[in-house]
């Protein structure tokens, strides 16, 4: 009986464990076993129509952003070819994984509200490619563990979640002057 009683109790204290695991990046979380960059946007004093307007003029300028579509209060799209540029925020070529050196492919939407909008940046797969061998690298593979519960904390995921973390918050970023 108290052999039970230790492991019911050890079993619910390892589930409180994976639950309680804080993402170590401030902008992405496990969602649904996999792994997604999601940040809501202060826009304050500019309606939701204004809003969706400025985000309209912006998306544009978003390397290889493409398909966007506007349905209601929602933008969705994909991003194809894109480069995380990792030298904008101060990081040198020796130190960067060698994975977001390479073009990656996300699915992004946008959702809009007074005051605030959401970025999701979903199925983020970067594109090796070595003479003729092209090659699919899930983000998802090297920051998570193989069931998508557990973040890795290995230096090369955490660089990897700060980098693209860095540069995603960015694309995203309305100019202060878009309203003008």
């Amino acid at each position: 009986m108290k052999t039970l009683a230790l492991l019911i109790s050890l079993s619910l204290f390892g589930a409180q464990a994976t639950l309680a695991q804080e993402s170590p990046s401030r902008y992405y979380k496990l969602y649904n076993q996999a792994v997604i960059f999601e940040r809501i946007y202060a826009a304050d004093s500019i309606n939701k129509t204004e809003l969706l307007n400025l985000l309209q003029v912006a998306i544009p300028k978003i390397p290889g952003f493409i398909n966007y579509r506007v349905n209601g209060d929602i933008i969705t799209g994909r991003i194809i070819n894109g480069l995380v540029d990792y030298k904008r925020f101060g990081h040198s070529l020796v130190g960067t994984p060698l994975l977001i050196m390479d073009p990656y492919n996300a699915a992004v939407t946008i959702e809009v509200k007074d005051g605030k909008y959401r970025v999701t940046l979903s199925s983020i797969v970067f594109n090796s490619q070595v003479g003729t061998v092209k090659e699919m690298n899930r983000m998802d593979d090297y920051v998570a563990n193989k069931d998508k519960t557990l973040w890795k904390t290995g230096n090369s995921a955490q660089k990897i979640l700060k980098y693209t973390d860095e540069y995603f918050s960015a694309i995203f970023t309305l100019p202060t002057d878009a309203r003008w």
